[in-house]
């Protein structure tokens, strides 16, 4: 089930891969299409012309797809996991992307204030409610996201084939991400990232997801002094090294996808590679 809440709440998340809507209504933090989290949390309103009232409803309409397209497909077990992308399958994937997302990024080592980590999650407590999760099921603090994920996980299968191959998948798109084209380099940078993704989810759920064995003692704790010692670097020369994930905006600058564009496109296909281009 994880993979298919991963996969379709980020297709109602991101309007079907390359869809970035705006938010309408949320106090203090308003989000533009191109760059929700970054606008929002830096208090930047969305630019004339985005159209907040026809992007809102576009994304019920995405979700309402996919779980039609998920009923009908014959892989999702109703008996077991119940209807598709109902309010709770919402809820933990919202966790996922919130208070998870925010618990990883801390332990790699970046900084965040208590105002940013407050803001990032308000963006996806307003999310969740535009995604129709109950206010029983919704959260507002890293720590009521993590109670939730904690008990979510609890309900759940363990992870199937393809939530195995939806996170193989994302982890080998990393190379392609960065820019990272040769061969050696590109194993070096994989392996550097299944022994990271081991160390931040566990050895249970990584050897349920198939991940290469591998030892994670003192991964964490090694990217955290690089980082450091990068980031003392580039204050005593500063451009000597970059920093992909200096600070808040930063991290959130990697949501950004100016050059994918924006589509209104609705799936029509469970699996993204077998959806029309329309």
């Amino acid at each position: 089930m994880r993979g298919y809440v991963l996969r379709g709440a980020g297709d109602v998340v991101a309007g079907h891969r390359s869809h970035r809507g705006d938010g309408e209504g949320l106090p203090h933090h308003r989000t533009d299409r191109r760059q929700p989290p970054a606008r929002a949390a830096e208090h930047q309103a969305p630019r004339r012309g985005h159209a907040p009232r026809r992007s809102g409803p576009l994304r019920r309409r995405v979700e309402a797809d996919s779980a039609h397209l998920l009923l009908n497909s014959g892989q999702w077990d109703v008996p077991a996991e119940g209807v598709p992308l109902h309010a709770s399958h919402m809820a933990l994937a919202a966790t996922g992307f919130s208070s998870a997302n925010l618990e990883a990024v801390r332990k790699l080592g970046v900084r965040l204030t208590e105002a940013e980590r407050d803001g990032y999650m308000h963006i996806w407590h307003y999310v969740a409610w535009l995604l129709g999760v109950p206010d029983e099921l919704r959260f507002s603090s890293v720590e009521e996201g993590e109670h939730l994920r904690r008990i979510s996980h609890l309900c759940e299968l363990p992870p199937q084939e393809t939530a195995k191959a939806v996170a193989h998948g994302y982890i080998n798109t990393v190379p392609e991400i960065l820019g990272v084209t040769e061969p050696a380099p590109q194993k070096k940078l994989l392996n550097d990232v299944f022994r990271a993704s081991r160390a931040l989810i566990g050895n249970e759920l990584a050897d349920t997801l198939d991940y290469p064995k591998q030892s994670t003692l003192g991964v964490l704790a090694l990217v955290r002094a690089q980082r450091r010692m990068k980031i003392i670097l580039s204050r005593v020369l500063p451009g000597a090294t970059p920093l992909a994930f200096e600070n808040f905006a930063g991290m959130l600058q990697r949501s950004v996808y100016d050059d994918v564009g924006i589509s209104y496109r609705l799936p029509d296909a469970v699996r993204d590679v077998d959806s029309s281009e329309w």
